[in-house]
């Protein structure tokens, strides 16, 4: 084998073997990279500098070591970076409501409930109760304000359930994409804080109106009353959370992740919860790691310029439930690659928009070989992300983007689509049929 035939092998190698071949590559002497121009590599090349052989030096490395790392992530990754500037304007329903309701909040308590409580609707009510109240509240304060919010968002009786136009309907199908819905949510947390049981179906007439019906299944729920949980809680925040909320505000302002971490974990993370909660740091168990990344995200995004966040602390800030941190090439793992390498979206919601891109590609036929093959532009995603979100009437989850983009690559118009077939299920057609007529 000759030199030229053996240095293209190991670069080859290179792309899927990722970390140790990178590092081979990097350590190799600059004369030996220069025998790579010309090659079939080049075809990958994306820069535009005449002369450059993919050697042109950039703030993340030569372009032809960028091309390495960008051919060798995961295609979620590739997805984030093609569709980076729609994307870096967008945040999920459930985390563009909570922080903005969480600017109003200052208490850490509060803020976790909020947290742990998906739906646009009841994160406004329970944030406008919360508001109301006066330090130091009861548990019996508490309970009020999340009865009121599932009077506000519950369906009219379990048997009708929401109409299909509903939007609380709407931030429940999109909530729900992936199963998540089922540990997150009004209905979800109400019954671990056992303030909700499931109501029997011979429940007598005087207790139905202590029932409402929560979910895309408008189960029935019975309040019950019961303080206990609330109560735990609030002890708790009484002997811990006050203190860990304070240190975590000093952390936030001098940009210290490690102990803004920390601080939120004393709470979140401690065996005083009530067990019931499910916020414990467990083998499979994240759901804690998602309120303390949303927690997080409240102080970090009142001056997001002032933070530089590396591919370990990232790990910290939210669950990375698929990988995709830990997977990156070592070359880009410093702050400065990092935000480089995907601006202008934040890294913090690399891990978010990896897994909800993740349900894109598994959930949209041929949507991940268009893309692969170079087929979903980010005109395309841009066009499909705006008429997604107006059929649904707020911000669009990539599923959704991901089904309208298919539509255009079929020569659709956006006249042709039929959204109700799109968006709702047969059942929801139907109802709405039925309620039009």
């Amino acid at each position: 084998m000759t030199k030229a035939v053996s240095l293209m092998a190991t670069v080859n190698w290179s792309i899927g073997g990722r970390m140790q071949t990178e590092r081979r590559l990097m350590l190799r002497p600059k004369n030996w990279l220069s025998s790579l121009t010309h090659t079939s590599l080049c075809q990958e090349c994306t820069c535009k500098v005449d002369g450059c052989s993919g050697f042109a030096q950039t703030e993340l490395g030569t372009c032809r070591q960028v091309q390495h790392v960008v051919m060798s992530l995961p295609v979620e990754l590739q997805a984030i970076r093609a569709f980076a500037r729609v994307l870096a304007t967008k945040d999920p329903v459930d985390l563009s409501e909570f922080l903005r309701q969480a600017v109003g909040v200052d208490d850490l308590l509060l803020l976790t409930l909020l947290a742990d409580v998906w739906e646009p609707t009841a994160c406004q009510s329970l944030a406008a109760a919360f508001a109301r109240l006066t330090t130091p509240y009861s548990a019996l304060q508490l309970l009020k304000a999340f009865e009121r919010a599932a009077r506000e968002i519950g369906a009219t009786c379990p048997s009708q359930g929401y109409a299909p136009e509903d939007v609380r309907k709407s931030h429940l199908k999109i909530l729900s994409i992936g199963g998540a819905c089922r540990h997150f949510g009004l209905r979800s947390l109400g019954k671990r804080l056992k303030i909700f049981r499931s109501s029997g179906a011979n429940e007598p007439a005087a207790a139905r109106h202590r029932t409402v019906a929560l979910g895309l299944d408008a189960e029935a729920l019975r309040f019950t009353g019961e303080t206990t949980v609330l109560q735990a809680l609030i002890d708790h925040h009484e002997a811990v959370g006050k203190k860990s909320w304070i240190k975590a505000k000093r952390a936030a302002s001098a940009a210290d992740v490690d102990a803004l971490l920390k601080a939120l974990g004393e709470f979140v993370f401690s065996r005083d919860v009530p067990w019931s909660l499910a916020w414990g740091r467990a083998a499979g168990v994240y759901h804690g790691d998602h309120l303390t990344r949303k927690l997080f995200l409240t102080l970090h995004d009142k001056d997001p310029g002032r933070w530089l966040l590396n591919a370990s602390q990232l790990e910290q800030t939210g669950p990375d439930q698929n990988g995709y941190i830990t997977s990156l090439p070592r070359f880009c793992k410093d702050a400065q690659r990092l935000r480089g390498m995907f601006s202008p979206v934040s890294v913090t919601r690399l891990h978010m928009w990896g897994r909800l891109l993740h349900f894109a590609f598994e959930g949209t036929k041929g949507f991940r070989k268009a893309f692969c093959d170079g087929h979903i532009t980010l005109e395309m995603w841009q066009q499909a992300t705006d008429i997604a979100e107006e059929a649904v009437g707020h911000t669009a989850h990539p599923q959704q983007v991901a089904t309208v983009c298919m539509a255009l690559l079929r020569g659709d118009t956006p006249e042709d689509m039929d959204m109700g077939h799109m968006f709702y299920s047969a059942k929801d057609r139907k109802q709405k049929q039925k309620a039009e007529a």
